[in-house]
């Protein structure tokens, strides 16, 4: 049975009944409410079938210190964490797990924020995102954070397999994620060959390196990546650089289509 609801934990009434109509009105989901740990505990035990994911304040009247969050990733529901908590460690610490996001409780602009997130998560479940990486360990990782997404993660070992696989599925994938350093083929060379078929509108490309020697990022810009990320990186940051070029791709090609038909 696929899974159709989300599950909302929030004390806050006026907070609860915002973001509730919110997603009920703009993306047409079910969303099922508590305010407490042991409501929530209730409520997995009966229906947690039923969620695809989940969104959590983790400052509740019977778990002040977030333990809702391991809670529902126990039941295997991915969540988002919509908190008034901005400590910086507490909010690393989170990021840590697999959680969707962690967004701060500001104003209204987050609600916002926050229907995006999920119907970015609901489009993510048709899209591909190509690797490129001749480290099987930087890949792993990469798989993960991009699995958090949603996202389907196809992988190569280097630039020579990631042309063949784009090439198959040339239609399919919006993103590819290249490292620099590679054998056979560097991400210079790789990026210039895709370029050669497809634009920077129609497919993102975003380069990974551990060196932050400014003239390789430029290097790789030019070539044809559209955004360049320097290793070690934040969780956060790369979410943010990897859901605005597929936002961007996604655009483009709605027009492409629209203007086609």
């Amino acid at each position: 049975m696929q899974k159709h609801k989300i599950l909302l934990v929030e004390d806050s009434i006026a907070i609860q009944e915002a973001i509730q109509s919110a997603i009920q009105n703009e993306l047409n989901i079910e969303v099922e409410a508590v305010r407490t740990k042991n409501a929530t505990r209730q409520i997995l035990q009966s229906s947690r079938q039923d969620f695809f994911l989940a969104i959590l304040d983790l400052n509740l009247p019977d778990s002040p210190q977030g333990g809702v969050v391991d809670m529902v990733l126990n039941a295997g529901i991915p969540p988002i964490i919509l908190t008034s908590i901005t400590d910086g460690i507490l909010r690393n610490y989170m990021m840590k797990k697999p959680v969707i996001d962690y967004i701060i409780k500001k104003r209204q602009h987050e609600i916002h924020y926050l229907i995006d997130t999920i119907r970015r998560i609901l489009e993510n479940k048709s899209r591909k995102v190509l690797v490129v990486d001749d480290s099987s360990t930087t890949r792993l990782l990469v798989r993960e954070l991009l699995e958090r997404q949603f996202l389907t993660v196809l992988e190569a070992a280097d630039g020579t397999e990631g042309l063949k696989i784009l090439e198959e599925c040339r239609n399919e994938i919006c993103l590819v994620i290249t490292d620099y350093n590679m054998p056979n083929m560097d991400g210079e060379e790789f990026i210039l060959k895709a370029r050669e078929k497809f634009s920077r509108h129609d497919l993102a490309i975003i380069s990974i390196s551990a060196s932050d020697e400014s003239d390789i990022s430029v290097k790789l810009l030019k070539a044809g990546a559209n955004d360049f990320i320097t290793k070690p990186f934040s969780f956060e940051e790369f979410f943010c650089r990897i859901n605005q070029n597929i936002d961007s791709v996604a655009g483009y090609r709605c027009l492409k289509n629209t203007a086609e038909s």
